[in-house]
Parts: C-alpha cells; structure tokens; sequence
C-alpha cells in the first residue's frame, strides 16, 4: 500500500492480486480509474457505487453492469453444483452441510421459518397415533391369521402321520 499526495489530496494505492491498482482518497472513498485527456493525470473524482470509473468516464453507462450480471448468471449453475456436492458428501460436517441445503433452498425461494401452531402439531401427533395403532393392530391380525394357519397345518399333520400309523 503506497500513499501518494497529489495537490491538495491525500491518494492511498493499493495493488490487487492481478496487478490493478485501485486508489482511494483520504476519505477512505474509492477513486475513478479514468484518465484525464486534457491532462493526462488520473480522474480524482470518486468512483461511483461498484464501479471503477466515475460518471464521467461512463460509470453511468450500461454496459459494465450488464457484463456484471451475465458474469454473475454464468456463476449461478457452478455455485449450485458445489453446494449440492458439499451437501451430498459425508466427509464434510454436518453443520457445512446444512448450510448447504439452506443456501440452495433460499435461492429456490423456501423458506427456512416455519411456524406451526400448537392445535396443528396436536392433531398431527393424534393422526401419527392413530396410524401406528392402525397399523399394529393389523399386524396382531396379520401374526393371529398366520398362528392360525400354522396351527391347522400342525392338526393336518398330525392327522396325517395318526392315519399313516393305523394303516
């Protein structure tokens, strides 16, 4: 980080991993990227909101914005492929993959907050009840039905070897 004074303001320059240097003024604002042409020196006005150049040096045109959003587009389908991979993969911590399955539910639009009242959650439980009492019963039905056939062939059986005895 190198600080520069040019005139009357105070210019802070900062090298970015790519090489680009970005200037700030004292006030901690980032400066436009633009050259001057009558002079030949950098623009020293501010940069406008996530942009590198000022109004002047078309800060206010359209076209960074849009390659902004396409670039962020041809993001989104990359994104989702790592997050369903750290959600699928068991390596990885519980929590991280949680964090994963809400990411990709909040893109989708669901909503993690689900609020359930109080009679709701009663009769869901009285409805689980009656189903698990429903299905034992036809279990104790099902296991009686088969006694019963076990118990006739048994009787079968044992008819069978009385009369092989007589005979």
């Amino acid at each position: 980080m190198d600080t520069v004074s040019d005139r009357h303001l105070k210019v802070t320059v900062m090298t970015t991993e790519d090489g680009r240097a970005i200037r700030y003024d004292s006030d901690g604002r980032k400066l436009c990227a633009g050259i001057v042409k009558h002079t030949g020196q950098p623009c020293m006005l501010p940069a406008m909101s996530k942009q590198d150049v000022c109004q002047h040096h078309g800060g206010k045109s359209s076209g960074p914005k849009r390659a902004a959003r396409l670039k962020l587009l041809d993001l989104i389908e990359p994104a989702l492929a790592t997050l369903a991979r750290e959600m699928a993969s068991t390596t990885n911590k519980p929590a991280d993959r949680i964090r994963a399955a809400e990411n990709i539910l909040d893109r989708a639009g669901v909503s993690r907050v689900h609020t359930i009242e109080t009679d709701d959650a009663r009769a869901l439980l009285m409805m689980k009840i009656e189903e698990a009492r429903a299905q034992a019963e036809q279990t104790v039905q099902d296991m009686s039905k088969e006694l019963e056939s076990n118990e006739q062939a048994g009787e079968a059986a044992e008819e069978a070897a009385a009369d092989r005895e007589r005979e």
